[in-house]
């Protein structure tokens, strides 16, 4: 959504799990409808998280939903109508379900320091586009999302999928495993660079977002691209674009003052001429 706020002409996304474009769906039809920004927070994000169950009853709640649905089309009318159908008896189920969702929400007051859109200011404006909002969607792992590309973009943004290439790439590395590490992070840069291809010149790729990459995380078992060692010696030309993390933000929505500031970064590929 908020590349759409920032009239992105063309959108292109992908995703593994099929259900990330009826999501989409349901929020664009949110936003074209007649709710307010305080309704939409409250249909979509947690308040007084983790403990939503108790404290959020107007997430996905149905009197919310009634006045969204006439925006839904086809197919995502389809499915949305159905689940709230089948849940009408407590409809916030639906999005407490870990078979849609993951349980690790952020407070909305979070969300809306990190979400451009979710500024009550830019909402309303975002409403103002969200008819004319167009995303090509794909299903693809990221290792054959290169088989749906036909464009050259300008930008590639590719979340934090770097911390998983230890299961992306799992069945094609066979080696011994105190050498796996380094090679699935090779494995990943080998796919960042070939979706560099697709790139117009002077293009970027976010080629992942990394939660404190600057702290030492390489001997508690994280994620190999934690370890500052390794990460360094494979994506040694590419460079980080750092700011306060989330949990900087969230501590200081919490309890008022910044503590020790934490960074999170994004790691940056840059095509050439």
């Amino acid at each position: 959504m908020d590349m759409a706020y920032y009239d992105a002409k063309t959108l292109h996304t992908f995703d593994i799990n099929p259900l990330t474009e009826y999501y989409f769906y349901l929020k664009k039809a949110a936003l074209m409808s007649n709710i307010s920004y305080r309704e939409y927070l409250k249909f979509f994000c947690y308040e007084d998280y983790p403990n939503y169950h108790d404290g959020n009853l107007e997430a996905f709640n149905e009197k919310t939903f009634n006045k969204i649905v006439p925006y839904l089309k086809d197919d995502y009318y389809i499915f949305w109508s159905t689940l709230f159908d089948l849940f009408d008896f407590y409809p916030l189920e639906i999005r407490k379900s870990n078979g849609l969702f993951t349980s690790d929400e952020l407070s909305h007051q979070v969300l809306s320091q990190t979400i451009t859109y979710l500024k009550e200011e830019n909402y309303y404006k975002l409403k103002e586009k969200a008819a004319n909002i167009n995303i090509t969607f794909s299903n693809a792992n990221i290792k054959n999302i290169e088989q749906n590309i036909t464009k050259k973009y300008d930008f590639i943004y590719l979340s934090n999928i770097i911390q998983y290439t230890n299961t992306i790439y799992e069945k094609d590395i066979f080696i011994p495993m105190n050498e796996s590490r380094k090679k699935e992070l090779e494995a990943y840069k080998n796919t960042v660079e070939n979706l560099g291809n697709h790139l117009k010149d002077n293009g970027q790729i976010v080629a992942g977002y990394l939660y404190e990459p600057n702290e030492n995380y390489s001997a508690n078992g994280r994620q190999a691209i934690y370890d500052k060692d390794l990460r360094t010696s494979v994506f040694k030309e590419y460079a980080y674009l750092d700011f306060p993390s989330i949990n900087t933000i969230n501590f200081m929505t919490k309890y008022g003052f910044n503590p020790d500031s934490y960074k999170d970064a994004c790691l940056i590929y840059q095509k050439k001429k």
